[in-house]
């Protein structure tokens, strides 16, 4: 082969790898593009759907709606981007549903806002109902001028727990806990009792609803709201702090030794407050509670 041919062939060797190279590369830089253009797509429809459901939250409150949705036209021109909100009543919850559509992205955003159970009641003028109390002498009760009262007979609240059950998450795993509640709705089987962990501090709002007990671990630390509601008996344990809780329990409650309460406590039968706790009322108005689920 003349050194000609050789030159020839090596230049339309290199010619096809460098067309290989350029179709590789188009293909990775198109794969990145529509990766990409997913992933602001992904992004702008969540923007749209929590905006909705913030102002829906807002509305449900008094407050005005206020919703404003964009959409970046110069990273996708041709995008198109469509968000609904709607509410309604479900035995004794307000659900708020927001949906948001761009393309092949479809996501919905729910929301169930929960009423405390009875809550016209005047029970909740008091700090602790029940027919039996035995509160230990070094117990403080704080910020009510009616702290505790003896309801009449049939006059305790109600509340559905299978209603609850409908819209509860899972009970946390392990490292749920640790994660924190978010905002949310936890329900025990039909016979079984709940039993929160020992020394945490959980962060989130939640309501825990129980068949049977509820038994909230000694050392743990619950700063945000909490809904506690049983059929059965409710244990506080040791030294044990909960800074917005109503603890309904349909037949006992006790709060153990050295632990701090601030919420409301109903109990059917009868109320046990161990020595060195604090109680301190707070208005029935901060005992809603809100529960979100999302739903790609």
């Amino acid at each position: 082969m003349s050194s000609r041919g050789s030159i020839g062939l090596v230049c339309l060797l290199i010619v096809s790898l460098l067309l290989v190279v350029c179709q590789s590369t188009y293909t990775l830089l198109a794969a990145d593009y529509r990766y990409i253009k997913t992933y602001i797509r992904q992004k702008q429809v969540v923007y749209a759907v929590s905006s909705g459901l913030q102002a829906l939250e807002r509305a449900t409150s008094g407050l005005a709606i206020d919703v404003s949705v964009s959409v970046d036209e110069r990273l996708l021109p041709n995008d198109t981007l469509s968000v609904s909100m709607s509410s309604y009543n479900s035995s004794g919850v307000k659900w708020l549903v927001c949906k948001g559509t761009s393309e092949d992205i479809e996501l919905s955003m729910v929301q169930g806002v929960f009423s405390v159970p009875s809550s016209e009641s005047n029970l909740y003028e008091h700090t602790l109902v029940s027919n039996i109390f035995r509160i230990d002498p070094t117990t403080v009760l704080e910020g009510s001028t009616q702290d505790y009262t003896a309801m009449d007979k049939g006059d305790f609240v109600e509340f559905d727990v299978a209603n609850y059950a409908r819209y509860a998450f899972a009970t946390p795993s392990s490292d749920g806990w640790s994660a924190g509640l978010g905002r949310s709705v936890f329900v025990e089987p039909l016979s079984g009792s709940m039993r929160l962990p020992n020394n945490r501090t959980v962060r989130g709002t939640a309501v825990f609803v129980s068949y049977g007990d509820i038994t909230v671990g000694a050392g743990s630390t619950y700063p945000d709201r909490l809904q506690l509601l049983a059929n059965g008996n409710i244990i506080i344990g040791s030294n044990v702090r909960l800074d917005n809780v109503l603890i309904v329990a349909g037949n006992s409650v006790q709060v153990s030794q050295g632990s701090r309460v601030s919420g409301k406590i109903l109990a059917r039968k009868g109320i046990v407050v161990e020595k060195n706790t604090l109680i301190r009322d707070l208005p029935k108005e901060k005992l809603t509670i809100a529960t979100d689920k999302y739903l790609w």
